[in-house]
């Protein structure tokens, strides 16, 4: 499983099929440029399949680690 809040991290282990949680950075004062940059490479490599973007994209570095810590097992099975 990766974390990470890079753009391109992110490109590397969808297209590596690694299990994945991005972080979103404020870009420009907001987190809508990075919700809406990954959320389309998201949505055109899934290209039809409906996917629940903030499966995959968290807020903030330590929410995304307590989500892991309690639910590592889950979250790795899921994939």
């Amino acid at each position: 499983m990766v974390i990470t809040s890079r753009y391109h991290v992110l490109m590397l282990s969808i297209a590596n099929k690694v299990p994945i949680l991005f972080v979103m950075t404020d870009g420009i004062g907001d987190k809508v440029y990075y919700y809406n940059k990954n959320g389309g490479l998201i949505q055109q490599v899934f290209n039809g399949l409906k996917i629940d973007w903030t499966r995959l994209m968290k807020r903030n570095f330590t929410d995304t680690f307590d989500l892991v810590k309690e639910n590592f097992t889950d979250l790795v099975v899921e994939k």
